[in-house]
């Protein structure tokens, strides 16, 4: 990843802000976060221009889920990667 994602600024309390710079970072699984806190991850790494099977690999989760997590966010598939 070219730059680290930072936490993004939010009203609502993030459960736990380090595990999600992990996340971010690739180090730790996705799904150790809130549904909330990796809808953001997965918000943030799309914004970025990444494919779904870039955010499923970067986020160790399958293609199928991260596909449904878009899907549920209304996010259409990037079509270039942007890592």
């Amino acid at each position: 990843m070219p730059r680290s994602l930072v936490v993004p600024r939010n009203p609502r309390a993030r459960v736990n802000s380090a595990k999600w710079r992990h996340c971010a970072a690739g180090r730790l699984p996705a799904e150790s976060l809130s549904q909330r806190d990796r809808d953001d991850l997965v918000r943030a790494l799309h914004s970025r221009g990444w494919t779904d099977a870039q955010i499923a690999d970067h986020c160790r989760m399958s293609l199928y889920t991260a596909g449904r997590i878009l899907d549920r966010l209304e996010l259409t598939p990037n079509a270039n990667g942007g890592a």
